[in-house]
Parts: C-alpha cells; sequence; structure tokens
C-alpha cells in the first residue's frame, strides 16, 4: 500500500489468528486493518455471510490496535440471529424427561421417607430411630473390653450372622413399605393443598362418628387426668417450699434467740466486771483514806 511517506506493509491474517498472531510480536503492537462484514438487504439470518475484501457495495475497513481489538473489534458474529439448538431426537427427549422425573421423584421419596422417620418431622422418633440403631449395633459387634480381650476370645458367629439377617430383614422391609407408601403420599396430597368444600363431602357413618366420639372422650379423660396429675404435682411442690420455708424461719428464729443469749451473756459478763472495778476503785479509795489519816497521825 502507497502513501506519501511511503510504502506500507500489511500482513493480513484470519480473523480468529489475530490475537495469537499479535502475542507473538513484541510490544508495542502496531495497527491492523480487520475487515468489517455487513450483510446485504433481503438476506437470510441463517444463512451466515461474509464478503470478501475489494467486492464493492459490502465492505468497510477499520484500523484497530490490539487494546482495541480486544475491546470493540473482536471476531464479529458471522450472523446477527442468536445461536439456535439443533433439534434433539425425540427417543433422547424422552429419555431426559424419563432421567428428570426419576430424580424428582427420588428426591420426593427421601423426603417423605425423611419425614416418616422423624427426622423432618418429630425429635422424639429421631431419638428413638437414633437408640434402636445404637442397640443393633451393640448387639452386632459384642465385644471385651481392652484390659480383658485376649487371643483366646472367640466370637459367637451364629448369634452374629442372626443378628445381621435381622438388620437386613428389617432394611427390606422398610424399603419395600417405602416405596409402596408412595403412591398413598401423593394421592394425599391434593386434598392437603385444595380440600374438598363441605357441600360436597361425603357424610359419616353413624358408627364412624360413635368411634369418634369415643375416641374423643378418651382423650378427654387423658387429657384430665395429666392436668390433675399436673395440678398435684404442683400443689406437692408448693407445699414442700412451704414446709422448707418454714423449717428455715425456725432455724433463722432459733439462730435469733442464740444470738440473743449469747449478747445477754456478754452484758452480764460486763456489768460483772464493772462491778469489780468498782468494788476495786472503793477499795484503793479506803486505803488512800487510811494513809491520809496515818499520815496526820504522824504528823501530830
Amino acid at each position: 500500500m502507497a502513501t506519501k511517506k511511503g510504502l506500507v506493509r500489511l500482513c493480513l491474517c484470519p480473523i480468529d489468528a489475530l490475537p495469537s498472531e499479535m502475542m507473538k510480536r513484541r510490544p508495542p503492537y502496531p495497527k491492523v486493518l480487520v475487515y468489517e462484514a455487513i450483510s446485504p438487504a433481503r438476506q437470510p439470518c441463517n444463512e451466515p455471510l461474509y464478503n470478501a475484501p475489494g467486492v464493492a457495495m459490502g465492505t468497510t475497513i477499520k484500523v484497530c490496535n490490539y487494546s482495541r481489538l480486544c475491546q470493540a473489534c473482536k471476531p464479529p458474529p458471522l450472523c446477527d440471529c442468536k445461536i439456535k439448538e439443533p433439534p434433539k431426537p425425540p427417543m433422547k427427549k424422552f429419555m431426559n424427561s424419563v432421567i428428570l422425573s426419576a430424580k424428582i421423584g427420588l428426591f420426593l421419596f427421601l423426603v417423605k421417607w425423611l419425614y416418616d422417620i422423624g427426622i423432618m418431622g418429630n425429635h422424639k422418633k429421631t431419638r428413638k430411630l437414633l437408640d434402636k440403631i445404637k442397640e443393633q449395633m451393640d448387639e452386632i459387634f459384642q465385644t471385651k473390653r481392652k484390659c480383658e480381650f485376649t487371643l483366646e476370645t472367640k466370637y459367637d458367629m451364629k448369634r452374629l450372622r442372626y443378628n445381621m439377617k435381622t438388620v437386613w430383614n428389617q432394611l427390606t422391609e422398610s424399603i419395600f413399605e417405602t416405596f409402596a407408601s408412595i403412591p398413598v403420599f401423593f394421592a394425599s396430597v391434593p386434598p392437603m393443598i385444595l380440600p374438598e368444600p363441605y357441600s360436597k363431602r361425603q357424610p359419616q357413618d353413624p358408627k364412624d362418628k360413635e368411634k369418634s366420639q369415643k375416641v374423643e372422650a378418651e382423650l378427654k379423660k387423658k387429657k384430665e387426668a395429666e392436668e390433675k396429675a399436673k395440678a398435684k404435682a404442683i400443689e406437692e411442690a408448693k407445699k414442700k417450699k412451704e414446709e422448707e420455708k418454714k423449717k428455715l424461719e425456725e432455724e433463722k428464729k432459733k439462730k435469733e434467740e442464740e444470738q440473743k443469749k449469747k449478747e445477754e451473756e456478754k452484758k452480764k459478763k460486763e456489768a460483772e466486771k464493772k462491778k469489780l472495778e468498782e468494788e476495786k476503785k472503793k477499795k484503793e479509795a479506803e486505803q488512800k483514806k487510811k494513809e491520809e489519816e496515818r499520815r496526820r497521825r504522824r504528823k501530830k
């Protein structure tokens, strides 16, 4: 390409190879000519078109640096339309739907099983389950303490096999029971979400009503008995507290009386000391008087 300053050598590369070619060169990176595609009018979107350089009515030229190329002159898409994935065969679609439904079913089954066990429902059931598992493990692995363990000890293999079989049977039974409860669970979901109106509900049988009334009466009796037991326990606790308070008060009174007696004894001792001191003072005064009288007699 000829200019006023001289000849310029251009090294044109494919658009996909521009960054790698530029990275091979040393900085500063030179300017590169990039051909920008312009699709003519009435061109279908699905057919990509990229005009060759030099053809009239369809090409423009940009001069870009490497930084500008990375920002705005990235390899442009050959078509403005969105990329459409090829259609999948019907068998593959069916298998994907089956796998997705199986995953959802396994997840719901796991949630239902955990709820039935009690891990997601009631903590008491989980505690019972853990206690049962511990008991079974203790029965299976019957070992002695380290201080009592010797090489001569032998395990009861018959009992261990029997315990393993019982554990296996319980596991299989629980698995089959959970599989059998899946349709019941799915059948019970719609009425829980959308209950039937009162008008469409079926009338109850008189026997069912009697049974429900009996059950309610038993529950009421149990509740009343529990309330009475709680009230009795509360009253007994109150009585115990009152008795303890009385005992404490009596002990306090005894201590106060003992303190009063000690104070009275102290007062008596102090009074006796005062009397002794007064007697000493009287004796000293009498002795002084006698000495003065003696002195007077001697002077005379």
